[in-house]
This record gives structure tokens, sequence and C-alpha cells, in this order.
């Protein structure tokens, strides 16, 4: 038998004695059906004067709760443009680095090499201006693990005290390290 010729079942109507729900609604029990006492006046306005304090103070959390949110996710999305931006400075960095002797004596080759220095500079300011650090370490400045990546340990029997050469400057936003300044760590030969 298909579901289209099937017959409707017989419903028992609203309020016959097979149907404890009358027209959808159910008997209040017994202990619903004796009313409460009634608190006295001050009681229920001091309730319901407790229950707008919490209120407020939750719409408060949920407001900082809410801003901190945004705040962090602005955070991150700047995070993440400085860090696009510092791959595009080493990329300028290592241009100019590498530029070959023949092409710096050509002739013109000043005024475009000093465009491509101007376009770098504008860079590092849109960087610094955006709340970038560049890291880069003095040679004498103490390895710090925070801030700068080991890259290479060389011992020199000429140094009296260990030295930092730095490979690539690091980047640091906030309290956030985007990128740690890659040094070569060069120091005394230990002593055995």
């Amino acid at each position: 038998m298909s579901a289209f010729s099937r017959k409707p079942e017989p419903q028992e109507e609203p309020g016959s004695a097979a149907d404890p729900n009358l027209d959808g609604i159910e008997e209040p029990r017994a202990s619903e059906a004796e009313p409460a006492a009634a608190p006295p006046a001050e009681d229920g306005l001091e309730q319901w004067r407790e229950r707008c304090l919490r209120a407020m103070a939750e719409l408060q959390n949920l407001k900082r709760r809410s801003s901190q949110d945004v705040e962090e996710r602005t955070l991150l999305r700047l995070e993440g443009m400085l860090s696009e931006l510092l791959r595009v400075d080493d990329y300028f960095a290592a241009a100019l680095e590498h530029v070959p002797d023949s092409v710096r004596r050509a002739e013109g080759s000043s005024s475009f090499l000093a465009g491509v220095t101007a376009i770098r500079q504008a860079l590092e300011a849109v960087l610094l201006g955006n709340g970038a650090v560049f890291l880069e370490p003095a040679p004498e400045s103490s390895f710090d693990p925070t801030e700068h990546e080991a890259v290479e340990v060389l011992e020199s029997a000429e140094l009296l005290t260990p030295r930092l050469e730095l490979l690539s400057r690091g980047c640091r936003f906030g309290r956030r390290i985007l990128r740690p300044a890659r040094v070569r760590l060069l120091r005394p030969p230990s002593p055995v």
C-alpha cells in the first residue's frame, strides 16, 4: 500500500477521556496550582535590583571581551601584513647588496640605485610607522635567545669575548617577535 492511499487514523477529540491534554493545555500540577506566598515588596525590589546589577555587569564583561577580541584580531592581521612586508624589505636589501659593479658603473645607474634605495627607505618608514622595531644587535651585544637566532657558532683564538655577526635583522611588533635577528656567534675557544 502506498503512502498516498493510507487512510488517516481517527483522532480523538480534545476533551475526551483518553486525552489528558485539554486543547493542548496541560493541567497544572498540584504544587503549581497552589499560589506561592507573595514575598514582601522590599524583598522583591531587592531581587530585581540584584538581577539588574548582575545583567549590567554581564553586559560590561561582554563589551570588554568583544573589544579585546576585535583588538586581538586586528593586531594579528597587522602582524601578518608586517611579516609579509618584511620579506619585501629583505628582497630590496638583497637586490641592493648584490648589484654588479658593471651596473654600478653604467651611465645613469646612480639615479636608478638612488630610486631603489628611496623605495626601500619608504618601506622601512611604513614598517616603523606601524609599530615595527628592527632588531639589529651590535657586535658586542650578548646573545639573547628570545631575540636572536644563532645560525652558526664559530670559535676563534683571536677573540677574548664572544661577539655577534648580524646576518639578517629581525623585527619585533609590540611584545611579539615577528622574526628573530639571525646571527653568527663568534666566541673564544672553550677550555678543555
